[in-house]
């Protein structure tokens, strides 16, 4: 069944009129729902003399200040020129409907939907692997740049650029809201807490996650290795699972049996989930290291660079055989974008 945006959940539609500070707003097309809120694309008409036009993607959350957490992060990378993570512009309240907005830049589509609509359900190897160098970069500059983890690492948190420039091959690391700081004021890092509960989403959530650990960066780099896994072979053993216990016995039995788990994957994966499953609460991944596997992935398979990535060819349309019902993808962000 097709999973559809919920439209006028918070009260707001498009077409819906709101202004701040900075902006007078008009929602246009809803183009992501989440469990908390929704996300349109907005015009923004900025206030003041000289008055110019941009055309941003508006999140909207149910909670009164819920976006918070999420305006931090995205204020950090702005102040930091953070090459994978979207610009803000404006964050706040409506009080005529009770709820937070971020206004930040209008990307493409997310990797996970990217991949599901391809005729395999797959990535092909050079654009897997290119796609893994540029989300480990992204998570980088969370950890190494902004101070914050992310805790909900996942295929539908990274979106590509905008199609109509050299952007299209940049990919942005999305959706905040679970992100936390992991190191204090004196730049020392922050002790792990006690049964945290659950943070993340099933598929890609780390063996901590799973015993309810607190999380920290390696996490963040064990759920980015489910995902490029998931990327290059179109699917993970436990992708049909919804139990969570399940889900966690799959990934144990997938990382004591890598040959399995791997097979189809270039030999070089081998050498990132080694260290990755290794590290400690407290440890920083190596993230050069792991640049450099990737690198040589990209060297010994031929893999141009500078080539396009698969949502930029055209793929000519899988017809189904005669009865066989298709479904659709679910959304995983609140922050998809059509292109």
């Amino acid at each position: 069944m097709s999973v559809r945006p919920r439209e006028g959940d918070l009260n707001v539609r498009a077409g819906f009129i709101f202004e701040s500070e900075r902006y007078n707003y008009k929602l246009e097309e809803l183009i992501g729902d989440g469990g908390y809120g929704q996300v349109y694309e907005a015009d923004a008409i900025s206030k003041g003399k000289k008055q110019d036009t941009k055309r941003l993607a508006v999140k909207l959350e149910r909670r009164s200040g819920a976006t918070d957490i999420e305006a931090r992060v995205l204020e950090t990378a702005k102040d930091k020129n953070c090459r994978h993570i979207p610009k803000i512009f404006d964050n706040g309240v409506i009080q005529s409907r009770g709820c937070s907005f971020i206004a930040m830049e209008l990307k493409g589509r997310d990797l996970y939907r990217l991949r599901k609509d391809r005729n395999n359900g797959s990535f092909t190897l050079g654009t897997a692997v290119r796609v893994a160098l540029v989300t480990l970069e992204a998570i980088r500059e969370l950890h190494e740049v902004c101070g914050f983890i992310s805790r909900d690492i996942k295929a539908g948190n990274f979106v590509t650029g905008q199609t109509t420039s050299d952007d299209i091959r940049n990919i942005y690391l999305i959706d905040f809201g679970l992100c936390r700081r992991y190191k204090d004021a004196n730049n020392n890092i922050i002790a792990a807490r006690q049964d945290v509960g659950w943070r993340g989403t099933t598929r890609y959530g780390s063996r901590s996650a799973h015993q309810h650990q607190d999380l920290a960066r390696r996490d963040d780099v064990e759920s980015w290795f489910y995902m490029i896994v998931e990327m290059t072979k179109g699917s993970l053993p436990w992708s049909a699972e919804r139990d969570r216990a399940a889900v966690y016995n799959a990934k144990l039995a997938a990382l004591s049996n890598l040959d399995d788990f791997l097979n189809g994957c270039p030999q070089g994966y081998r050498e990132l989930i080694g260290p990755i499953i290794k590290l400690k609460f407290e440890d920083a991944p190596a993230y050069k290291e792991m640049a450099r596997v990737l690198e040589r992935i990209i060297t010994e398979q031929g893999i141009d660079k500078k080539a396009k990535m698969d949502w930029e060819i055209a793929e000519e349309p899988e017809v189904p055989a005669e009865g066989e019902q298709q479904l659709d993808s679910f959304p995983t962000s609140t922050t998809q974008r059509r292109v």
